[in-house]
């Protein structure tokens, strides 16, 4: 009789799934309307999103904006996003990365246009 060992899943593992499966909920209350689910999934996420962000920024004002921006473009696009397709944090980073590279854009836009 062989015995085999099962791999549980490590701690960090099943901590992402268990954000994962949060944010998905979260995503499908803040896609019904729920102001709360949005102010749970900003203390879930900010952390991970203010990192990404400041990945792609060096000014604080900035990336405190774009984390502000992002937060504002969830809470509208939150009823447009299939859980099914996307995984919400993924989508939530995702974003992030957009609103930062459109800032850093438009920054670039109004150092090059005349005064």
């Amino acid at each position: 009789m062989s015995v085999t060992a099962q791999r549980t899943p490590s701690r960090r593992c099943r901590v992402h799934i268990v954000d994962s499966k949060l944010t998905e909920l979260l995503l499908t209350r803040i896609a019904a309307g729920q102001h709360t689910a949005l102010s749970a999934l900003y203390e879930l996420t900010v952390d991970r999103v203010h990192r990404q962000v400041s990945s792609m920024l060096v000014s604080t004002n900035d990336v405190q904006a774009v984390v502000c921006d992002t937060y504002v473009a969830i809470w509208h696009g939150a009823s447009r996003l299939r859980t099914h397709d996307y995984v919400g944090v993924q989508w939530l980073l995702d974003i992030a990365t957009h609103q930062a590279a459109e800032h850093a854009k438009n920054d670039r836009r109004c150092a090059q246009s005349p005064t």
